[in-house]
């Protein structure tokens, strides 16, 4: 893939992120109360659901707009867009 076709590409991956974190936010929610509900910084549920989707939104942004001499990001840049443009589900799927 060239740089032009990368770059299209990742605004389509982070729009699709963006639709996925409001459309499912509920779900989102719900998972995180499964897993940290026992903690007491997760008290506040709509807090730590705004915080989690941010830092994700920020560890994502930051791969997909990854300069090519920075090896690991580049790496991941590559393998999660070369997966979405197999299958447009990967983002909602990311392992």
């Amino acid at each position: 893939m060239d740089d032009a076709e990368l770059q299209k590409l990742g605004k389509l991956f982070l729009r699709e992120f963006h639709y996925i974190t409001r459309t499912d936010r509920v779900l989102i929610k719900v998972m995180i109360k499964s897993r940290l509900q026992y903690f007491p910084e997760a008290a506040d549920l709509e807090y730590m659901t705004f915080g989690c989707i941010a830092d994700i939104e920020r560890i994502l942004s930051e791969q997909i707009q990854a300069d090519p001499s920075g090896h690991f990001n580049s790496k991941e840049r590559l393998r999660k867009l070369t997966e979405f443009k197999k299958d447009k589900a990967f983002v909602k799927n990311i392992p």
